[in-house]
């Protein structure tokens, strides 16, 4: 069996879930999740206002999912001052991919 010192280094970043909360929690959640990260990779909308019409939601909803996913590190966040401050979601990655040693 390989230990951690004989893993090879991923060519793309990595998030590591340590607790299992998270990675259950954005399970439960996973269909509107994937969605949102689909519509930001492909749309690139300009503001977390913007995603919520695109999505057809209810922008506090979206503002929480959106917080949610850039605290595990799904998406990041960026601040921009054009007039009024926004918050603009990117999506970095193409796929997730997840791994579960058993």
């Amino acid at each position: 069996m390989a230990g951690p010192e004989n893993r090879r280094q991923a060519p793309w970043p990595q998030i590591l879930f340590c607790l299992y909360a998270p990675l259950k929690a954005w399970k439960n959640s996973g269909m509107i999740s994937r969605k949102m990260l689909k519509v930001i990779r492909r749309d690139r909308p300009s503001s977390i206002y913007e995603l919520a019409k695109l999505l057809k939601r209810d922008v506090k909803n979206t503002f929480s999912d959106i917080h949610f996913l850039e605290q595990i590190g799904l998406i990041e966040l960026k601040k921009t001052k054009e007039g009024r401050e926004r918050s603009t979601p990117v999506v970095n990655y193409e796929k997730i991919l997840l791994e579960i040693p058993v």
